[in-house]
């Protein structure tokens, strides 16, 4: 499993740490799949929220195994 540790993430952080594009991660806090948290113009993401979307997804892959 893997593990987070600043508190707020930007964009190009969970895209580094999921390894896909920041647009894929566009998309996934527009779709409502990852929340967010937008300061002014900068969106950011809660370490909690990351690791509830990790663990859920690893959930979902299991369960289709």
């Amino acid at each position: 499993m893997q593990t987070i540790e600043k508190e707020f993430l930007s964009t190009k952080d969970v895209a580094k740490l999921f390894s896909v594009s920041a647009q894929t991660v566009r998309h996934w806090y527009r779709s409502g799949q990852l929340p967010c948290v937008q300061i002014g113009m900068t969106i950011r993401f809660r370490r909690e929220h990351v690791q509830a979307f990790i663990d859920r997804n690893e959930r979902e892959r299991a369960m289709t195994q």
